[in-house]
C-alpha cells in the first residue's frame, strides 16, 4: 500500500508522514471505524502509526491526579534524575 492509496481510502481524515511515522488526524463516527483506520494504516510501511483520531460524541474522561505531596527533594540539588526506569535502566544508570 502506498501513502497515496491510503489517503484515498481515508479521505475524510488527515493522513501524512512525519519523521517516518504515519499520522492520522480527524474525527470518525464510531469505534469500529477508529479501529479499521488504524488497521489500514499499519499496512503502509512506516516507523509507526500516531493515531490522533477522535470519535464523534465521545469525551475523554479527565485524568485523575493523586493528592500526594512529597518534599523529599525540595531544596536539594540533583545531578541526574531518572524517572520510570526499570531494573535494566537503573542498572545501566548505576554503572
Amino acid at each position: 500500500m502506498t501513502l497515496h492509496s491510503l489517503k484515498k481510502k481515508l479521505s475524510n481524515i488527515k493522513v501524512y508522514l512525519k519523521e517516518g511515522a504515519l499520522h492520522l488526524e480527524g474525527e470518525v463516527d464510531n469505534y469500529e471505524t477508529f479501529l479499521s483506520y488504524g488497521k489500514l494504516a499499519v499496512k503502509l510501511k512506516s516507523r509507526g502509526v500516531v493515531n490522533d483520531l477522535t470519535i464523534k460524541g465521545l469525551k475523554a474522561k479527565p485524568m485523575r491526579e493523586p493528592n500526594v505531596e512529597d518534599s523529599t527533594l525540595e531544596g536539594k540539588h540533583c545531578d541526574v534524575l531518572i524517572i520510570g526506569a526499570g531494573i535494566v535502566g537503573c542498572a545501566i544508570a548505576r554503572e
